[in-house]
């Protein structure tokens, strides 16, 4: 009797010493990689859109607590698969920290915690664990992309519900104005928020409650489907309520407060409707002790010393400034050329944001040999050094201020007739004293014009390591839109032709 108990306690103390070890493992991974996570903690804290993070990490460990009957009959191993997975999230990291790509590096951090786990716990466990430790991933900071899109649904669903109910309504991009007043679809009013805490909760849920996966990918698609309905729903209330009470109400913080009241409300009701299908058992015992326990365990040493040896090599590799870029000139606005004269009373200020940028220029030009052809502004965004957080590629990078200008149409994609660029963004805005301008936009990647992002990103690191950088600039050109004849395509246009707005003018 004594032996066998005494067996026992030897058996039970092989976990205790495992998860320590992986503490450690983890701990040491964190340290290495510490820039990258202080980041996501510093979004996690400070942006609204992503404080339910902070809830990740504890719900994770609480759904693997829920597995310990099942994970202690499991023989701690090291895993190579688990070493396979750390070498690829330490280079997709790796790929984020030298292209500015905040989306890889953070998704790479978070990945490299899930393979020194799986690492050190071996492939039986971390089948146990699956769910658990793939749900850190919804404590990946990203998402503002969707927020246009988001915002442009907002407005589409307030529109319908509007005339539904026999509200005339004018929609002009996100601004939407009814007979009482006027309302602009903010960023805030995206609901972009309300989908991630969704989703985020919502995939608990399903995993907690339901069995089958059939079940559970369709309460999935409601989890999307409904706070997707439910911010279309509370955009339109916001308006009636505004409207009804000749806007003495909904207007400031009982906005935000009727919002997430109504919102608690409809996420109450969709889990409500998920537990009367739920096919899981509440009366069965969800926490087994296990009857038996992992009598011995494989060497860690291994498996954390090649951790170690990964992470530490891809981090010293990304601070070796192999791959940064340092532009050794000035970037000028294009000299005037041919019939081109300066015209700095024609220059729009659209509020454009571009966060570190090197050298902000703006100025106007008109022609000499067309008469009453509009003028063109021309604004830029230089940035000379490649660094994290100061890149002409950022989601917090904007063209126009949305409070101060609305969006008529766009953006899309326009060919300009000239060699470079060929293709520009194009946007119709409207100023709060009524004028139109048409804007063109584009990035400039060493003398390479380039609209997608991500092409940019590839651009800037081939400049670099080819020792052609020549800095990274964002080039917004408009014209006045004259309602009787209207010039500003052709005249933007002629532009590009001839005074070749490029950073490859620069070398010449």
């Amino acid at each position: 009797m004594v032996a066998a108990a005494t067996a026992t306690r030897a058996n039970a103390s092989v976990w205790p010493t495992r998860l320590l070890l992986v503490a450690i493992a983890v701990i040491a991974v964190v340290v290495i990689l510490f820039s990258t996570y202080r980041e996501i903690f510093s979004l996690w804290w400070n942006t609204s859109g992503y404080n339910h993070c902070l809830l990740i990490v504890p719900i994770a460990g609480y759904l693997a607590w829920l597995k310990r009957g099942e994970l202690f009959v499991q023989t701690p191993t090291t895993s190579w698969l688990g070493v396979g997975y750390v070498l690829l999230n330490t280079f997709v990291w790796f790929g984020g920290e030298i292209l500015s790509i905040n989306v890889f590096e953070h998704a790479g951090a978070i990945g490299v915690i899930v393979g020194t786990i799986w690492t050190l716990l071996g492939n039986a466990a971390f089948r146990v664990l699956l769910f658990p430790l793939f749900y850190l991933y919804f404590g990946l900071p990203e998402g503002d992309f969707l927020v246009p899109y988001l915002q442009d649904l907002t407005a589409r669903v307030v529109v319908i519900l509007l005339r539904a109910t026999d509200i005339p309504v004018f929609l002009e991009g996100r601004y939407l104005t009814i007979p009482s007043g006027h309302f602009h679809v903010a960023k805030a009013c995206s609901g972009i928020n309300y989908l991630i805490a969704t989703l985020a909760v919502g995939t608990v849920f399903a995993y907690l409650r339901f069995a089958g996966t059939a079940r559970r990918l369709a309460f999935m698609a409601l989890a999307i489907l409904v706070p997707l309905a439910a911010n279309g729903f509370r955009a339109y209330g916001i308006v009636m309520i505004a409207h009804l009470s000749d806007y003495k109400y909904a207007m400031g913080v009982d906005h935000f407060i009727y919002g997430w009241l109504f919102f608690g409300i409809v996420i109450f009701a969709l889990f409500t409707l998920g537990n009367l299908f739920s096919d899981v058992d509440d009366t069965a015992d969800t926490l087994p002790a296990p009857e038996t326990y992992a009598t011995s365990a494989g060497r860690a040493w291994p498996g954390i010393l090649a951790v170690i040896a990964l992470v530490l090599g891809f981090r010293l590799l990304a601070v070796s400034g192999f791959a940064t870029g340092n532009a050794e000139f000035e970037y000028q606005l294009p000299p005037p050329a041919g019939q081109w004269q300066r015209a700095p009373a024609a220059g729009a200020d659209f509020g454009s944001r571009f966060e570190g940028a090197a050298v902000h220029l703006a100025d106007g030009y008109s022609l000499t040999d067309a008469d009453g052809a509009p003028a063109v502004a021309i604004e830029t965004h230089f940035y000379r050094r490649q660094a994290q957080g100061s890149e002409v590629i950022n989601v917090r990078n904007d063209v126009y201020d949305d409070e101060r200008w609305r969006r008529i149409e766009g953006p899309r994609e326009r060919d300009t007739g000239a060699v470079a660029p060929t293709t520009v963004y194009e946007l119709v805005l409207r100023s709060p004293a009524g004028e139109q301008r048409r804007v063109w936009y584009w990035y400039d990647i060493s003398g390479t014009p380039t609209l997608s992002a991500f092409d940019a990103k590839l651009l800037s690191k081939r400049a670099v390591l080819a020792n052609q950088y020549l800095g990274e600039v964002a080039v917004i050109l408009s014209s006045r839109i004259d309602d009787i004849e209207d010039r500003s395509t052709a005249t933007l246009s002629r532009f590009i032709r001839e005074m070749n707005p490029v950073i490859s003018r620069m070398t010449r």
